[in-house]
């Protein structure tokens, strides 16, 4: 399943990669996605209008947008980051990027496959207005223990972590990694949970560094620079 974020169109192959087939215009803009841990049909797509579910491998969507989260408007309702609990099906956090001005940016979560949101912000940070300090650039899971989630955020170089199914989150990175040129620094983009330690990531930043830490983001060891890396997966 592919989704492009700067067309009105979304792909999805059935053969492992061998051929794709188009799907129609809704939902489009997709930003990330995920499956549901127990059944491939059900997929949960982020948008630049909030978050949309499929019960039939893309066949057809329904918008989650009514259920709890910040509603579409001037900027927008960008869900940035979408992820699936690995061990309980109908868990989801979704992480915004942009939403209206009054609305509340950052991390929701379902528990029942998106009928009902929550906010889950308690430790992330406040200011910006509306709440830009808390837009959300990427969202990762960790399968070894889902109740630890790390979030990427957008306009700050810093990263958080959660222990308890983002009931609270406390910062791990409050600062920039260096950059190529040594000046500056480059901030955090993505991150991606090691399947089998949720105390390994791996962070690209953007200045297409990669850098990793065994001890949940305390320590970072710098891997050097990939130029085509714009995000990571895994």
């Amino acid at each position: 399943f592919v989704g492009q974020e700067n067309v009105t169109r979304w792909w999805i192959s059935n053969d492992v990669g061998d051929s794709f087939t188009a799907g129609d215009s809704t939902p489009h803009h997709i930003i990330d996605f995920d499956f549901d841990p127990l059944d491939s049909d059900i997929i949960y797509v982020g948008t630049d209008h909030a978050v949309f579910k499929s019960l039939d491998a893309g066949m057809t969507w329904t918008s989650l947008g009514d259920n709890g989260l910040p509603a579409w408007g001037p900027p927008s309702a960008t869900a940035g980051a979408v992820v699936s609990d690995p061990h309980h099906s109908g868990t989801v956090y979704a992480g915004f990027l942009y939403g209206v001005f009054n609305s509340i940016w950052g991390v929701y979560k379902t528990t029942d496959g998106g009928d009902s949101w929550v906010a889950k912000n308690a430790g992330l940070p406040e200011g910006g207005y509306p709440l830009q300090d808390r837009a959300i650039d990427d969202l990762a899971i960790a399968r070894s223990d889902s109740d630890v989630l790390y979030a990427v955020l957008a306009f700050l170089p810093k990263i958080f972590k959660t222990t308890d199914g983002a009931e609270s989150w406390v910062e791990i990175v409050s600062e920039t990694f260096t950059d190529r040129f040594n000046t500056a620094g480059a901030s955090p983009r993505t991150v991606v949970v090691d399947p089998q330690d949720s105390r390994r990531l791996f962070v690209s930043t953007q200045e297409y560094k990669v850098v990793f830490s065994n001890d949940g983001g305390r320590n970072f060891q710098d891997l050097g620079y990939f130029p085509e890396v714009e995000e990571l997966d895994g």
